[in-house]
């Protein structure tokens, strides 16, 4: 049994009146018949089980609903002369208590992990009976066999609660009736016969009074209820868990895709993308003059160049006005803005079908995705979001627009091969509905504007050069000042694990200096246990937010601390930092992307006419016809010359296995869109 029987610490108290007859009252039994089966039959049949009722529980926060059934009560006496009878009733009682404890805990199971499952559920219904059905056996069998509830004396002490309820109120109906002084003058069996009456009566017919009982016998419940809950079998469950012990059948990458999507934003994850981000997080732009642009430069083992506040309306004279205000977007920098900067991102990612698309977006677009609830209207007060929110994001996104990006050299991939080469654009094109450049700080707050990547990033959406990774939507959530380590570690931690997954080398640990670096934090003239304590802290919550599975320190000996100057020896351990098992599970396909190349290799060299090739220039003509592309660009995003994807478009040769692999990574990034 997981955890000892112990009587709830809740009482009932009995008024003054009612005590002095309360204890001339015979011993009685109460049982319930309910008119519905209990047999569990629904759970079987999707026709007659509705969810929506069962999560309503949750929402109403109660256990036992007002349903058809007879509630009545015995005498002690006539209990022990029909036991048999009366303890089957009594079983009967109890295993319908046992069903709404059960639903209980299904509709718990619901609200946390239905969100999951509604793409498997909308076509293979058959799943959901399947699951409810598993959950409902399993979650039936612990409560009966292995929580307090399978010790008869909780059973004992639960009736024992609610009978001083059932008394007080009837007798207090019975001083009202009869008056006080005449129900003490009556004998015992006169008393108990009314008494017997009375509450039989108010028990069939009395609803203000039902009610009341249904309401203690729920509160007592519920603490039942909040003790199963939290058995560790249960809080340790992981939906994972669940299908494999369960045997459920169901096909989990289904599952983990979805749950990939509900809890991530796909936004790019190339060098410029990245080190412009963090230049921006850490306010890295500087200016010599007033009449410089701000800029921060970018230098490391992948790129070289800078980023510079330059306005996007540059074909007029600039003045110092201009020149201000690119210095106040350099000095006013939040992660509002880096995080505007991925929402912007991942919009168009999600959005887009082509890297020469323009994408509609509204301001009120990025509220909602930083998770933020707009007002009810009513009252004569208007709904939606505040000016001052929508004002935000506004100028986030005009520094954004003033981004100019001159990349001297950066690692671009063509044909699969590394290849340095030299950028220079904006990040991100605004123009207005009817695709005109848009100036956004003049723009309405509430009217939609049209978006298209600069040319900073083209290189980085098609071919061999795409890089897309996961971020945790949880960090648009994580307050930009009291929650600002937890966002800047969560977003260099995910740009890592898209690093390392070709290698699947996500174990490789990371040093605490190089964490502090990346999140901009300087420790001179800092004390060493609050630096320590205040990582330490963001790991705890990117951990309890399902951020991150896992970390420790790969060594570290406590002693140290007892020496001077132990924040150097602390900076340059290195702690292991293990991502959560949907984010390993999305990036096993790079992982396998060598060993799948060579096995498609082998087989179309021993079987060149194998089915896929049949129909590969129909579909690439198609999907290119649909993208509205032309030979030329179709070619330069697989890495073909124009001549040979024509040839394969009209059947005239049938694609290599190396080229074949390329085709279908190309039509796999649109089919997916």
């Amino acid at each position: 049994m997981i955890e000892e029987s112990k009587s709830l610490s809740l009482t009932y108290d009995i008024s003054n009146v009612s005590q002095k007859l309360f204890h001339r009252i015979n011993d009685f039994h109460v049982f319930v018949l309910y008119n519905q089966s209990n047999d569990f039959s629904k759970y079987y049949n999707p026709l007659e089980y509705n969810i929506e009722k069962l999560k309503g529980k949750l929402i109403n926060e109660y256990i036992f609903p007002k349903v058809e059934s007879e509630t009545f009560i015995v005498w002690d006496r006539s209990y022990k002369e029909n036991k048999k009878l009366f303890s089957m009733l009594r079983l009967k009682a109890r295993n319908e208590v046992v069903l709404r404890v059960t639903e209980y805990l299904i509709a718990n199971f619901l609200n946390k992990y239905e969100h999951y499952l509604v793409a498997s559920w909308k076509n293979n219904p058959e799943i959901k009976w399947g699951l409810l059905k598993k959950l409902f056996i399993r979650f039936e069998s612990l409560i009966r066999n292995d929580t307090f509830l399978s010790d008869e004396r909780v059973w004992e002490d639960f009736i024992e609660w609610f009978k001083p309820y059932l008394i007080e109120g009837t007798l207090n109906e019975m001083v009202e009736t009869y008056g006080y002084h005449q129900l003490v003058v009556m004998n015992t069996e006169e008393l108990n016969n009314l008494f017997i009456g009375k509450m039989n009566g108010k028990l069939a017919e009395d609803n203000d009074f039902m009610r009341g009982f249904i309401k203690i016998v729920n509160t007592y419940v519920e603490d039942w209820v909040n003790r199963i809950i939290e058995f560790p079998e249960l809080q340790n469950m992981t939906i994972e868990d669940i299908f494999s012990k369960f045997k459920i059948d169901i096909e989990l990458n289904l599952f983990f895709k979805k749950q990939v999507q509900l809890e991530n934003l796909f936004v790019m994850s190339n060098a410029v993308y990245q080190t412009v981000k963090e230049s921006i997080s850490n306010q890295h732009f500087t200016y010599k003059s007033r009449e410089d642009w701000p800029e921060a430069v970018l230098n490391n083992s992948s790129i070289k160049g800078r980023v510079q506040f330059i306005p996007h309306d540059t074909s007029g004279i600039v003045d110092k006005v201009q020149f201000k205000k690119m210095r106040e977007y350099a000095e006013s920098l939040s992660e509002i803005d880096v995080d505007v900067y991925d929402i912007l991102c991942s919009f168009y990612l999600d959005k887009s079908r082509h890297s020469n698309d323009t994408v509609e977006i509204s301001i009120d677009d990025f509220l909602a995705k930083r998770g933020l609830k707009p007002k009810l209207s009513g009252n004569g007060r208007r709904g939606g979001y505040e000016q001052n929110q929508r004002t935000q994001i506004l100028k986030s996104l005009s520094i954004i627009q003033s981004l100019w990006i001159d990349i001297e050299e950066v690692l671009v991939y063509k044909r699969s091969k590394p290849v340095r080469e030299s950028l220079q654009g904006r990040a991100f094109i605004f123009n207005d509905l009817n695709n005109e450049p848009l100036h956004l700080e003049k723009h309405s707050l509430k009217d939609k504007f049209l978006v298209k990547i600069g040319k900073a990033f083209i290189e980085f959406l098609y071919g061999s050069g795409r890089q897309v990774k996961l971020l945790p939507i949880k960090v648009l959530e994580y307050d930009p000042y009291r929650e600002m380590w937890e966002k800047k570690l969560i977003r260099y931690l995910s740009w890592r694990w898209r690093t390392q997954a070709r290698n699947g080398s996500y174990l490789q640990p990371h040093k605490i200096n190089t964490l502090l670096m990346k999140i901009g934090f300087q420790t001179e003239n800092r004390t060493p246990s609050r630096v320590r304590d205040r990582i330490e802290n963001a790991l705890d919550v990117l951990q309890e937010d399902g951020m991150i599975a896992s970390w420790q320190y790969e060594m570290w000996d406590e002693s140290i601390t007892l020496k001077k100057g132990w924040l150097d020896l602390w900076k340059s351990t290195s702690v292991f930092i293990t991502p959560p098992k949907a984010v390993i599970k999305h990036y096993q396909p790079l992982e396998r992307k060598q060993t799948n190349s060579k096995r498609k290799q082998t087989l179309s060299l021993s079987n060149p006419t194998d089915e896929i090739t049949e129909d590969i220039g129909e579909k690439i003509k198609h999907l290119r016809h649909n993208l509205q592309l032309t030979l030329q660009q179709a070619a330069d995003e697989i890495e073909l010359s124009v001549s040979y994807l024509s040839n394969i478009e009209r059947g005239i040769k049938i694609p290599s296995a190396k080229v074949m692999d390329r085709i279908i990574r190309w039509l796999n990034v649109y089919s997916r869109n």
